[in-house]
């Protein structure tokens, strides 16, 4: 039980940091490149693989050690991430090198996904089901918010709400 919420909750931090590096990576686009397709590419180049390869990534996971899916995913991804760090401090940024760093990281981070997915229900003990489940699902949200590049859904509530009523005053 232990490891396993070690395993979720650095997820959780891995998922958080991802949505992060989204978020950082389309606003240093717009400020480098002055252009929303140039955001849109990067957008584009994170969302895509993951969406594409999560059929033959949860084939995989079923078919192979889920560790090593795991860990393929993760380091590979930190590969990708290290090839965005090296374009972006060049003295002339490059949004092509970029654009294949994110390729990149967002295709070995799609082998994560369902490997983790399938060891939380094969290790989660009896006893606290519950728990896993619900770390397992905020580790989700956290991802999926964070490739979104939107406040959590309880801040597009009270944004709309403070508009409303400044609009009602």
């Amino acid at each position: 039980m232990r490891l396993l919420s070690v395993l979720v909750i650095g997820s959780l931090v891995s998922s958080i940091g991802s949505g992060m590096t989204a978020f950082a990576l389309a606003t240093w686009a717009f400020t480098t490149f002055g252009t929303a397709s140039s955001v849109a590419m990067i957008e584009l180049c994170a969302l895509a693989p993951i969406v594409l390869l999560s059929p033959l990534a949860g084939v995989l996971a079923d078919r192979h050690d889920r560790r090593t899916m795991m860990l393929l995913g993760d380091g590979g991804s930190a590969l990708g991430l290290a090839t965005v760090l090296i374009a972006v401090t060049r003295p002339e940024p490059s949004l092509l090198l970029v654009l294949a760093g994110v390729t990149v990281s967002s295709c070995l981070a799609a082998l994560t996904e369902p490997a983790l997915r399938a060891a939380v229900r094969l290790v989660n003990s009896a006893e606290e089901p519950d728990t896993m489940t619900t770390l397992a699902q905020l580790r989700e949200f956290y991802r999926d918010e964070g490739y979104t590049g939107r406040a959590p859904r309880g801040a597009d509530d009270l944004a709309g709400a403070a508009l409303a009523e400044k609009a009602a005053a």
